[in-house]
């Protein structure tokens, strides 16, 4: 049995969900303004907050931000009737636990309720800690199925996290939409650097990727910056990434492991500041198997997945 608020200014759904979840043998209070919802937050924390993301007197985020900053541990759900790929980020960003489109129905509330379970045994053992910040508004992205919706949501919980991702999926289902989108929702204000491994000479990979000092190789007249260095801070996105040479592979994974690299001729160790993301519409771990694609690397790369659904 679990004791749920819900804050919504839908006062029928309010009602019904109360009925139906009362019959499961669940707790439920409702308010329908977000000052009434905080006054009874503040007399009994719920087990979970089911709140509207927008309600007459505040928006939904301001009043996630009040209700972790009293409660930063306390599972909260977004729910909202229209599609807002920003406000969901967002919602994630700071610390949301889910979020649900309307129409739902009870059987989503339940898993819900089992998703709660399961994280609340995990924080017993191992208790995290809730990161918050800024972001800037991404691209949108177009898709309401809830394939979708959990690609939105992973983008919003990894903006705040500094993993190497691997969005895998066929071509044209916006990959490199989504590592944008994923950039911006984190360091927005910081490089984004691309690199398409399908449309560089292979002699010159080296030095697009890592740079080269002059007379490096013939031609080389003055040093070059590349795209790890460009990047600074902000994020690296490795286009089609299946395509990198597999001698580049090797140093590629060097410098995701040593978190530094050199220039093309150079001796001086540059940090390596960016986030990788990597993107391909080639099956990897196939690729692993009959050897044209590195093993550690790929596992290297892979530490946050992301697939997106075909189109």
């Amino acid at each position: 049995m679990s004791s749920i608020l819900i804050i919504d200014d839908d006062r029928s759904l309010c009602r019904s969900l109360q009925i139906q979840l009362q019959q499961l043998g669940h707790q439920v209070r409702f308010a329908c303004l977000a000052e009434d919802g905080l006054a009874l937050l503040s007399e009994a924390t719920p087990d979970l907050v089911l709140l509207d993301l927008t309600l007459p007197d505040q928006s939904g985020l301001e009043v996630l931000q009040q209700i972790l900053s009293v409660a930063p541990q306390l599972p909260t759900v977004m729910i909202t009737g229209k599609q807002d790929m920003n406000a969901t980020i967002e919602a994630m960003r700071l610390g949301a636990f889910d979020y649900l489109r309307k129409p739902f129905d009870l059987e989503d509330i339940e898993l819900v309720l089992e998703k709660v379970e399961h994280s609340r045994r995990q924080s017993a053992d191992s208790p995290g800690t809730l990161i918050q910040g800024e972001s800037s508004a991404p691209r949108e992205i177009i898709g309401a199925s809830k394939a979708m919706m959990e690609i939105i949501k992973q983008i919003g919980l990894l903006s705040t996290r500094h993993v190497t991702v691997l969005i895998s999926g066929e071509s044209g289902t916006g990959k490199e939409l989504v590592a944008r989108a994923l950039h911006e929702a984190g360091a927005g204000d910081k490089p984004f650097v691309a690199l398409n491994c399908s449309a560089v000479v292979p002699t010159l990979f080296e030095s697009e990727l890592f740079g080269h000092e002059k007379g490096a190789f013939t031609g080389a007249d003055s040093r070059r910056i590349g795209k790890l260095e460009q990047a600074r801070d902000g994020t690296v996105f490795l286009d089609e990434v299946g395509d990198m040479p597999l001698d580049l592979q090797a140093k590629l994974l060097r410098a995701l492991q040593e978190q530094e690299f050199e220039r093309v001729g150079g001796s001086a160790a540059i940090p390596l500041q960016a986030r990788m993301v990597a993107a391909t519409n080639r099956p990897l771990a196939d690729m692993v198997q009959d050897d044209t694609f590195r093993e550690d690397l790929y596992y290297r790369l892979n530490v946050s997945p992301l697939h997106l659904p075909p189109l």
